[in-house]
């Protein structure tokens, strides 16, 4: 809960989002106002004036390490520089039973492995809740519901970064999502139950008491606070303009998913894509690629794969380059990687691509997660909003290929839904998220779930 409409007016909503009654609209920081100081007492009569006690330490959620791609969302540096401690909880033992290795973290010396729920009650005891702020990189869900319950109980404070948000399954139409759930009779029952859990909220960044929000076209709905900030990948593209790291000449960039060998697929116990099927496919079209514009193919390693080097038939491959690839890329090759949105803050044309092998998985394990089901559906959303081709890459026949066409209006208008918000677009962000968290009055707001329970 944070209580500014404006530099001028602080008031209190009234209720709490854990507790119901809560706000359908969440106030909302106007970006040309700067955030004033909160209020240094609780409004609520049961409550006496009380010492102003702000965030002295944000503690990641998320099931696996806090990797380079996401200490650049919660902005790790900034936040030790002002003063303020970070930890970083691996919370994938508690949510799903086991530990799913995902590769190295960018701060191993902060992070937590919680392997159970008795743990994380534990680690939760060990902290100073007047000053902690929970920042999650996961969801409101069924593996999730006794996690957000206990964080409830302690009145602890939840954050939520909504960032790297693209069309996804809750844009496909509704008709189509029903089509896909009565094609999964396995997950029915449990999606039943959690729209019944669910049902109060709104959204997905529903049940937090702030949300810093990237995408303008999700305002969120059912949280108190909602602040707009623009996406990293926004910021990286054209605040930051690193070179390229390839100097081989004119060529096309692929982002990479891991298909194949992706851990975030075992959270939801269903079998990975036949990765040397898919990836021999790769190299098919690769090569008529590189014949039909002239183009040479390089790779921008998903920052989760394991590659040893010639995965990809001797072409390039470079890890966390992935912005500098991309500006430097005549043409982005994109199978699914929310990385696409680099493309589309810095206007570059894009081939959407899939194949024979990700549709016949898609179609295997859309019975455990619809979602993955509709992959294709994904895919074919994000080309049509950019008015951008997609490929069946095992069907494109012998026609050469050709360079697609950008359309700036196009692109910015999906900058506008996706990336940044009208008013922001010259912004950073990293300052109005520092400032949100130190004008934040921890105590306060733990005092009114209290007095509101």
């Amino acid at each position: 809960m944070l209580f500014w409409e404006s530099t001028r007016n602080a008031i209190w909503p009234p209720g709490h989002p854990f507790l119901g009654n809560m706000w359908d609209e969440p106030i909302c920081l106007v970006p040309e106002f700067h955030i004033g100081d909160a209020p240094g007492f609780c409004r609520c009569p049961s409550c006496s004036e009380h010492e102003r006690m702000t965030v002295r330490k944000v503690i990641t959620l998320a099931t696996c390490p806090l990797k380079e791609n996401m200490s650049h969302v919660v902005r790790l540096q900034s936040l030790l520089q002002a003063g303020i401690d970070v930890a970083a909880w691996n919370v994938c033992g508690a949510l799903y039973g086991r530990f799913i290795p995902q590769g190295a973290s960018a701060c191993p010396e902060r992070e937590k492995n919680i392997m159970s729920l008795l743990e994380l009650e534990a680690a939760v005891a060990d902290e100073d809740l007047d000053q902690t702020l929970f920042l999650a990189f996961v969801g409101h869900e069924i593996a999730s519901k006794d996690l957000f319950c206990h964080l409830r109980d302690k009145r602890a404070v939840t954050g939520y970064l909504d960032n790297m948000t693209w069309y996804f399954y809750e844009d496909i139409p509704r008709w189509r999502r029903l089509w896909l759930r009565a094609h999964s009779p396995k997950t029915f029952l449990p999606f039943l139950r959690e729209k019944l859990l669910r049902c109060r909220l709104a959204n997905d960044t529903a049940g937090y008491d702030v949300v810093f929000y990237d995408a303008a076209i999700r305002k969120p709905q059912g949280c108190c606070l909602a602040v707009p900030v623009n996406s990293v990948l926004y910021e990286e593209a054209l605040f930051a303009p690193v070179p390229s790291p390839f100097h081989g000449g004119s060529y096309a960039v692929y982002l990479d998913t891991a298909m194949g060998a992706h851990p975030d697929v075992l959270q939801f116990n269903v079998d990975q894509i036949p990765g040397a099927e898919y990836r021999a496919s790769l190299l098919r079209f690769f090569d008529k690629l590189e014949r039909d514009l002239g183009l040479k193919v390089v790779i921008a390693a998903h920052p989760k794969a394991q590659y040893q080097g010639d995965e990809f038939a001797g072409r390039p491959i470079f890890r966390q380059q992935t912005c500098a690839l991309v500006r430097g890329a005549q043409l982005v090759l994109s199978d699914g990687s929310t990385s696409t949105l680099y493309a589309v803050a810095l206007h570059k044309p894009i081939i959407f691509i899939l194949n024979d092998c990700l549709l016949r998985w898609s179609h295997a394990v859309g019975g455990l997660n619809p979602a993955y089901g509709a992959y294709s559906q994904i895919l074919s959303l994000r080309a049509q909003s950019l008015d951008m081709p997609l490929l069946n890459i095992d069907r494109c026949g012998p026609a050469p290929l050709r360079l697609p066409q950008v359309d700036k209006t196009v692109y910015q208008r999906e900058c506008f839904k996706w990336l940044t918000h009208p008013g922001m677009e010259h912004i950073r962000s990293e300052k109005v998220f520092l400032e949100t968290l130190q004008q934040m009055d921890i105590r306060q707001l733990r005092r009114a779930i209290s007095c509101e329970s």
